[in-house]
């Protein structure tokens, strides 16, 4: 198994034409949301870090600008 699964819960999916990553950290309480749209090399660009609560099946961001938004991820 390689780091990135050993240390990330990742999840990928679609809004519009855009195809983002959702990594979860394992050993902290981080998430980043990445943008991997046209990105050649594999390479992602960087739209959220921050500070994440994990309620059921709910991600509650606990750190941010908008600390009441929620992502649902299935």
């Amino acid at each position: 198994m390689n780091w990135a699964k050993r240390n990330y819960v990742e999840y990928s999916y679609g809004v519009d034409n855009r195809k983002l990553k959702v990594s979860l950290s394992k050993t902290s309480e981080y998430l980043s949301i990445s943008d991997k749209s046209n990105q050649k090399n594999g390479s992602t660009t960087g739209l959220y870090f921050g500070k994440y609560e994990k309620i059921g099946d709910s991600i509650k961001l606990t750190e941010g600008e908008k600390k009441s938004t929620h992502f649902k991820i299935n």
